[in-house]
């Protein structure tokens, strides 16, 4: 390469030997010398060349493991939907309670940060609803909304306020 940059010439100017010697490279080379002679041999037209599709390994005998700060779903049942997320001025809170509500419980969606302080509190009284609550007082950051049943936390997700 530095034989044909002293001459003046550019990669596809090189001889038959030079380019024997880019294909022993692409076969028995290292990377990243092996790259580079890939990449001459395809500019000269003598290769075509697929890049590689790498697919996972599905024959793991372990299921891989997510990491989640804190989401709490009894039995995969969704109650409580956020959004937008991340959210700047306020958030819309979709609850659908289902079987849990009834009628004279304390139920309530509350806002807490990280470390559990709470934010903002609203008391609910419907089944199902859409709430909205205004974000814009709120520091960014990532903040937790949970929907309590008797006091007791239901479900809590996870949103971010970026101002």
């Amino acid at each position: 390469m530095n034989d044909l940059a002293a001459k003046g010439k550019s990669i596809c100017e090189m001889t038959q030997a030079q380019l024997a010697v880019l294909q022993s490279l692409t076969e028995n080379g290292n990377d990243p010398v092996r790259s580079l002679a890939r990449n001459v041999l395809i500019t000269n037209g003598l290769i075509n060349y697929q890049e590689p599709i790498i697919f996972p390994d599905e024959t793991k005998s372990l299921k891989q493991r997510t990491r989640y700060l804190k989401t709490v779903k009894p039995s995969g049942l969704n109650y409580l939907k956020v959004f937008p997320n991340p959210a700047n001025q306020f958030i819309i809170v979709d609850y659908n309670l289902k079987e849990k509500y009834k009628v004279g419980q304390n139920n309530d969606i509350y806002i807490t940060t990280l470390d559990g302080k709470r934010v903002e509190n609203k008391v609910i009284s419907k089944q199902q609803d859409k709430v909205l609550i205004n974000c814009s007082t709120l520091p960014s950051g990532s903040y937790y909304c949970t929907i309590s049943v008797a006091r007791k936390p239901l479900e809590s997700l996870l949103f971010v306020i970026v101002q």
